[in-house]
């Protein structure tokens, strides 16, 4: 399959390389999310969050405010891991239909 053979007209090649471009995106961006996922975020147990954010002097009076921002940072955490997995699967949804796209132009 060539891609920019001077058979092809001007437009095809243009075409050819938006989509070579959009299906190298696609692919960076997959792989950026597939870290994400594999490689997630350290969580803290309530009590190391404690020390890392309930430990300052004006949080001493309200403890129980620590106890309600741990359990907003644990939601925090789950939506994040989600969206990471729709980022993904999205993604590679993207490389799907953009290479099905490209070998459709150039198919002989």
């Amino acid at each position: 399959m060539k891609l920019f053979s001077k058979d092809k007209g001007i437009v095809l090649s243009c075409l050819n390389a938006a989509l070579i471009i959009w299906i190298t995106a696609a692919i960076v961006l997959t792989i950026s999310n597939f870290t994400y996922i594999v490689f997630k975020d350290i969580e803290y147990t309530k009590e190391e969050y404690a020390i890392q954010y309930c430990s300052y002097p004006e949080y001493k009076e309200e403890n129980d405010d620590c106890e309600i921002r741990y359990q907003q940072y644990k939601l925090d955490q789950r939506h994040s891991q989600r969206n990471y997995q729709r980022s993904i699967i999205i993604s590679i949804s993207n490389v799907i239909i953009v290479t099905g796209i490209l070998l459709m132009i150039n198919k002989k």
